[in-house]
């Protein structure tokens, strides 16, 4: 890298600093002219639908038996060949299989 070049990266430092355009900001200019773009901080995303794997790890289950005993009877969204389970689909499902272990007037 020539003088003249190292001098023009220092004056682009210079300018970018001048212009709130500092080390810490999202867009970032290198020297040699190579840009790099870091993602902004963003709020997760709710699920509105899970995997039928994660489906199954969040009731505690492997897949096999999820597909055995809990699939038949959930709606799932089918695209092509992945499937989807809603939430409220499993929220259902759990709700209509809850038992209570415990009378209660022993409580």
């Amino acid at each position: 890298m020539s003088r003249s070049e190292r001098c023009k990266g220092a004056e682009l430092r210079d300018d970018l600093a001048e212009n709130g355009l500092g080390a810490d900001h999202p867009v970032r200019r290198v020297l040699g002219g190579a840009r790099t773009v870091s993602a902004p901080a963003t709020a997760p995303v709710p699920r509105l639908a899970l995997t039928r794997e994660e489906a199954a790890a969040s009731c505690g289950m492997s897949l096999d038996s999820f597909e055995r005993h809990v699939q038949p009877s959930l709606r799932l969204v089918r695209l092509g060949r992945m499937r989807l389970v809603p939430l409220g689909e499993l929220e259902r499902w759990l709700a209509e299989h809850a038992e209570r272990t415990l009378d209660g007037a022993a409580l």
